[in-house]
């Protein structure tokens, strides 16, 4: 049996990190205090989440030789061909270089040819493990997100523009922790699933050793006729098989000679464009533009041929898959006919050595299935490890979308309050009003929260696809028993469990992929559309479209399949060839093999 695995679209799983454009509005001495004292505490949390962010995106290197922490070391070239290499510093009008083993010197600026950069052996670094870096950062998102809700509650007069700022922050301290989290039981997850893979082989693998097993015990009581009869049909067997792992090879080198003439070409066409191109800047007017028309045919033809490549690479990884199912079971046919080819040598040893066969056989189902077992029990351990970090996954990204509405609530507001003050005092505060809570900002905060909610759908989209192939997993277990004789173990009882309210898991799933397109909706169906601009509406179109594909996947909706297709072809219309919206056209490819 082969897992299906469904590769999520994350490239709009954006989290929205927005300068506030926010105006603090007049008021009360005691008014301004609080807000001064809220952006102090918002200030400072920024900071926290960025040293979270830094902490992930750059880990710590400790080299061995030294035991410190490795910076990018630099080789510096002395004007006489001498290279040194450490950590070099600048000093007045001389480099101090530090080498790994402790050692020091200075040099004058004026021996120095060039100082290139070069990395420690990779053979000499040890890595902080991801978990380690995943809690340092966790710690710090959790002062980070203490600093601002303590402040939010000590300060209740700031201004709604603090307060929106604040609340957006928290968003993304919620959305960045509830990510990590989920990480860490997707990580548990995929290795769940390889051991599933592991599994069904090993079930595989003892199916052969019982259907060996049954055939060597038949075997002592054939007679020869009969025995050289079964030979043959092996024979015929192993060549029909033969036959079709011929035939796949076959298939491969045709699709790989296609896609080397498909690359090939490209080639030649990436020359044609660039050449269309220089000429049409050289021409201008109307045969310039005749001639950027050609190279733009150019262009889709080249991207029609990388989808072809693309879909041959695809076919070829099926085709080894079947290539090595097949494989598997030309050994099986060979092993039947060892068998019988001794059987047939020495009639007179044809017992003693089909009851050796069926031994050997018994022994390897018995071990092959123990080995079933002990995989099982490593899948279930994993499945309870992530289910034990989803629980704080999903609350925090539920209270990052709480965040971001909050901090729409306090965005909104503060427009009301900026142009009840520009009504106040007419034309005063016109360029101030303009850019106070702009529609863009707000488009950037709505799609920041419908991202909380697209990644709580996928969390527990993830949780209800586990739980189904376990059960799968599980049966496969329980027909092997069947087929050895044996009783299931009880680790099947424990592959066989439902995801604990299964249904109520459906439904918030299901609640969450609608929630984010109806926030995404918002922005590309209303008039925060006018303010976005065509060049930034297509990325909320992109998310859009990948959240209707995450719905679909999940209920099968065709109607939201529908939805996704035009929500992407809106986000590619007339660009199809930028290479920023690379991208989107990947994930019009997803779309349409889901509806396939």
């Amino acid at each position: 049996m082969k897992e299906a695995v469904n590769v999520r679209y994350a490239g709009w799983l954006k989290t929205v990190l927005l300068g506030s454009l926010l105006v603090a509005g007049c008021g009360d001495s005691g008014k301004a205090a609080a807000r001064k004292k809220l952006a102090d505490r918002v200030d400072e949390a920024r900071r926290l989440y960025g040293h979270a962010a830094s902490t992930l995106a750059y880990p710590s290197y400790v080299d061995k030789v030294t035991g410190l922490s490795v910076a990018l070391d630099e080789t510096v070239v002395l004007k006489d061909g001498t290279r040194l290499e450490g950590q070099v510093t600048r000093v007045g009008r001389k480099y101090r270089i530090q080498a790994r083993t402790g050692q020091a010197m200075e040099v004058s600026a004026d021996q120095v040819a060039r100082i290139d950069m070069f990395k420690t052996p990779d053979a000499d670094i040890d890595v902080s493990t991801q978990p380690a870096q995943t809690s340092e950062a966790v710690k710090l998102l959790d002062r980070a997100r203490g600093l601002v809700s303590d402040a939010l509650q000590a300060n209740p007069k700031a201004s709604p523009g603090a307060k929106a700022d604040a609340e957006q922050l928290l968003g993304d301290i919620e959305f960045a922790r509830g990510n990590l989290l989920a990480g860490q039981a997707d990580q548990l997850r995929r290795r769940g699933a390889e051991l599933r893979g592991h599994a069904r082989a090993l079930v595989n693998v003892a199916r052969n050793h019982a259907v060996l097993m049954d055939f060597s015990k038949a075997l002592a009581n054939m007679s020869r006729k009969k025995i050289q009869q079964t030979h043959d049909d092996g024979q015929k067997e192993l060549a029909a098989v033969n036959a079709r792992i011929d035939a796949i090879d076959v298939k491969i080198a045709d699709r790989r000679k296609q896609m080397a003439a498909l690359t090939a070409g490209n080639a030649e066409l990436l020359k044609e464009v660039q050449s269309l191109r220089d000429e049409s800047e050289r021409e201008g007017g109307p045969k310039g533009l005749e001639l950027l028309k050609q190279a733009h045919a150019r262009d889709r033809t080249r991207n029609d041929n990388q989808a072809k490549i693309d879909a041959a690479v695809g076919e070829i990884d099926n085709l080894l898959v079947d290539k090595g199912l097949e494989q598997g079971n030309a050994a099986a046919v060979q092993a039947k006919l060892a068998v019988i080819k001794a059987h047939l040598a020495s009639m007179d040893e044809h017992a003693q050595a089909a009851e050796k066969a069926a031994q050997q056989a018994q022994a390897d189902v018995d071990r092959t299935f123990k080995d079933v077992q002990a995989v099982a029990e490593r899948i279930v351990q994993t499945c309870r490890e992530a289910a034990a970090k989803e629980p704080a996954a999903l609350n925090a990204l539920a209270a990052s979308a709480g965040h971001f509405g909050g901090s729409e609530t306090q965005v909104r507001a503060e427009r009301q309050a900026a142009e009840s003050v520009q009504g106040e005092r007419a034309g005063a505060l016109t360029e101030v009003v303009r850019e106070l809570a702009d529609d863009k900002h707000l488009a950037g905060i709505v799609a920041a929260g419908a991202s909380a909610e697209l990644a709580q759908g996928e969390l527990r989209s993830q949780q209800l696809a586990a739980a189904k192939d376990n059960a799968a997993l599980a049966q496969a277990i329980t027909e092997l028993a069947k087929q050895i004789g044996q009783d299931p173990p009880a680790v099947v009882e424990q592959l066989k469990a439902p995801l604990a309210n299964e249904a109520a898991t459906r439904q918030s799933a299901v609640k969450n992929y609608q929630q984010a397109e109806a926030g995404l909706e918002r922005v590309v169906q209303t008039h925060l559309r006018d303010s976005i601009g065509r060049n930034t509406l297509w990325i909320y179109q992109g998310q859009l479209a990948d959240t209707y594909l995450g719905h679909y996947r999940l209920t099968g909706d065709a109607d939201v399949l529908t939805k996704a297709k035009k929500s992407v072809d809106d986000a590619l219309s007339g660009r199809e060839q930028s290479d920023y919206l690379r991208s989107v056209v990947r994930l019009r490819g997803l779309i349409e093999a889901a509806g396939e």
